[in-house]
């Protein structure tokens, strides 16, 4: 019996029927001459006619004509074509002679359907009963099954015995054993049967390139096919299609150009595979004028070819980086007026991700969240995570409970999911929920997940409860530099820079994790914090230094804050002039924030100046600037400020905190609040504080 795959196992089918005598409409002669119901039976594999295959194989048993080996043969494919593998198997094992063609169906039709170890079992046992050697088309059949698997070893044993039967000089079987041997991975013996043989055409060289791109190779793929044109052989379009996979993801737009110029010079324009592989490699490089240009002209100009869907959404992805949501709407429209594409899952997901970037169509975004008919785990995510980035916090925890609570369509949270529900909590502060979710973490096993471990590290820092935090980071079954990253900045929200460093510390003392650019900006944001100038620049030092780390704008932005809250205004303005980042606006808008503290006017007018060529429509650097004016006195500069703002229409959102409540909820209140009916013992608290936090400055400038 020959061996089936476990999915093809199922109660065996009753016999084909087999009528008592040949119906009316054959000719009687059909069962009589075997070189014309070998042509019926391959007629009804072509068609897929089985009872009609059944009905000759009936007659052919009837007449005898069934032992012919070549009506054996023809019946054994058309059970295997029809999908009926158990009567190929019945019919493999009754047959009375099997030779090479009888092994090679079975084989050939075990391929086709993936079952690469069945076929590797069904060559061995045809080396040990049949009298048959195997011919061209078995050894071919069996290349493809090895290719498959990728067993390297197999494919040589298998080319030694091409090699010794002579069949080495066969170009389909050459080509089978160059593509079995890439597929493989085995380059260099791909290269040195292509290159060793006298005939190589498009197939050969495809194969390996292929090969290459599949692997990673892409720059070894665009020398083979620089070969391939000096040979004289022109590629066809599934050359062309695995070159432009490989230009998809070396972002070169010389490249891109290259491989499009021979789109245009062998006519394959027209093809609806190679212009969509042309508009993905543009996308997916970033090239959004050329991905449009071609989706113009070939869905919108009369060419009348259809992209599919990964060029679709690659195109959409490219609008989204770009920020050209205007070409990212006209392609929403033309998937609406094209019903073969849209609605789909993929499409819509990168649609919701194109529109919940911008705050101004947020609301769109969630329109067409609402209106989807399949919502898959992504389209959640996606959602909530547009919510999360927009400062709708309220949005992204209504929409997370009704997926817990709900577990809509079967879609149940994953690892994103919950790494969004962290951070919206920690938005919010809000440590109940945070715990909630920590517990549910915990039943579902996704506590070892490393990133979920860094995201509670986070959220409890920032909600204020730092001995949970020390018990996470304590107890994480496994730690990243990520980890540590998170202890670092969980210390520095606290100002407890001493604890900071050491942390930082003990991460350099492990052998097999090393600081990366995250930790260098969390070390200096705690010395900033905590005004240790000194700690500060060691740090900065080290890391350009000692760790090959080129500095950042985060970088150089927390030097500046460094600097400044120690009271060296003049030294943080010199270091920014002096640095690669002058133009950068972060670093001015740091510096006028540390003038709000010292009440050092001159220099804040300075970085006023300069945020004002870099950034002249603003709203941000005039309110800083309006309150340096006030802390220093300076009520009317404060008020002619404030005026401008009003002539420019520039309106600053009014900043608002929350506190939480008892049982998880949570109030939210600006400056100056007094709706809540408790907002008098709010603020005597408040007051207390302030008090207790002057205290402890007393103590600290006296300690000094």
């Amino acid at each position: 019996m020959l061996p089936l795959p476990l999915h093809l196992h199922h109660p065996p089918p009753p016999p084909p029927s087999l009528p008592s005598k040949p119906t009316t409409t054959d000719p009687p002669h059909l069962f009589l001459d075997s070189s014309l119901c070998v042509r019926a039976l391959h007629s009804c594999a072509a068609f897929r006619d089985l009872r009609l295959g059944s009905s000759i194989h009936g007659g052919a048993s009837k007449t005898g004509l069934s032992s012919n080996p070549f009506v054996s043969n023809s019946l054994l494919n058309l059970y295997w074509t029809c999908g009926r593998p158990d009567d190929a198997s019945r019919l493999f094992d009754r047959m009375p002679e099997r030779d090479a063609v009888s092994w090679t169906t079975a084989m050939s039709a075990l391929s086709r359907i993936g079952a690469a170890d069945e076929v590797v079992s069904v060559f061995i046992d045809m080396l040990r009963e049949s009298v048959s050697p195997p011919n061209e088309f078995t050894l071919a059949v069996l290349l493809r099954a090895l290719a498959l698997q990728r067993r390297a070893k197999a494919v040589q044993t298998v080319h030694a015995r091409i090699v010794k039967s002579g069949a080495i000089e066969d170009l389909f079987v050459r080509n089978c054993l160059v593509d079995a041997y890439a597929k493989s991975a085995r380059f260099g013996d791909a290269e040195r049967v292509l290159f060793r043989s006298s005939g190589r055409d498009v197939v050969s060289w495809t194969s390996v390139i292929s090969g290459c791109v599949f692997y990673g190779r892409f720059e070894k793929a665009l020398a083979l096919f620089a070969r391939m044109v000096e040979d004289g052989v022109s590629p066809n379009e599934v050359t062309v299609a695995s070159l432009i996979q490989s230009c998809s993801l070396l972002n070169e737009e010389r490249l891109c150009g290259w491989i499009h110029g021979w789109v245009v010079k062998l006519g394959l324009g027209g093809d609806e595979s190679v212009a969509s592989s042309l508009v993905e490699m543009y996308a997916k490089n970033g090239f959004i004028d050329e991905a449009v240009r071609i989706f113009v002209r070939f869905c919108l100009a009369g060419e009348c070819v259809d992209l599919d869907v990964e060029a679709m959404a690659a195109l959409i992805h490219c609008c989204t980086r770009s920020g050209i949501q205007k070409i990212g709407e006209g392609l929403h429209g033309y998937l609406l007026k094209h019903t073969f594409l849209f609605p789909c899952l993929v499409l819509e997901n990168s649609l919701l991700d194109m529109y919940g970037k911008k705050e101004q169509s947020i609301e769109s975004a969630r329109r067409l969240f609402c209106t989807m008919r399949d919502r898959d785990i992504v389209s959640w995510n996606t959602m909530v995570s547009c919510f999360i980035k927009n400062a709708r916090i309220d949005d992204a925890l209504g929409l997370l409970t009704e997926l817990h609570s709900n577990g809509e369509g079967g879609v149940t949270p994953d690892v994103v999911t919950i790494l969004s529900s962290l951070q919206a909590c920690s938005h919010l502060a809000s440590l109940k929920l945070g715990q909630i979710l920590h517990g549910y973490v915990i039943r579902s096993g996704f506590e070892c997940d490393v990133f979920l471990g860094n995201a509670l590290i986070d959220f409890y820092a920032k909600s204020g409860d730092i001995t949970s935090t020390l018990r996470v980071f304590e107890h994480a079954p496994f730690r990243d530099v990520g980890s540590w990253n998170s202890m670092i900045s969980a210390h520095a929200i606290h100002g407890d820079a001493i604890s900071a460093l050491l942390v930082f510390e003990e991460l350099k003392r492990l052998p097999d994790m090393h600081p990366n650019s995250i930790t260098f900006s969390s070390v200096l944001s705690a010395c900033a914090r905590s005004g240790m100038v000194s700690e500060g620049f060691k740090c900065f030092k080290s890391m350009i230094e000692d760790h090959r780390i080129v500095p950042g704008t985060e970088h150089f932005t927390c030097m500046v804050d460094l600097l400044g809250k120690s009271g060296h205004l003049k030294a943080a303005e010199v270091f920014i002039d002096g640095s690669t980042i002058r133009h950068c606006s972060e670093v001015w808008g740091s510096l006028l924030g540390a003038c709000g503290v010292s009440g050092d006017i001159e220099v804040a007018e300075r970085a006023a100046k300069r945020l004002n060529e870099l950034e002249p429509e603003s709203e941000a650097w005039r309110v800083a600037l309006s309150n340096v004016y006030a802390r220093a006195g300076k009520w009317e500069w404060a008020v002619e400020v404030r005026a401008e703002m009003k002539r420019e229409k520039l309106r600053k959102e009014a900043g608002w905190s929350s506190v939480e409540l008892g049982g998880g909820e949570s109030y939210r209140f600006i400056v100056g609040d007094t709706r809540h009916p408790s907002s008098e013992d709010v603020y005597e608290v408040l007051d207390g504080i302030r008090r207790l936090t002057m205290d402890s400055s007393t103590c600290m400038v006296h300690g000094l």
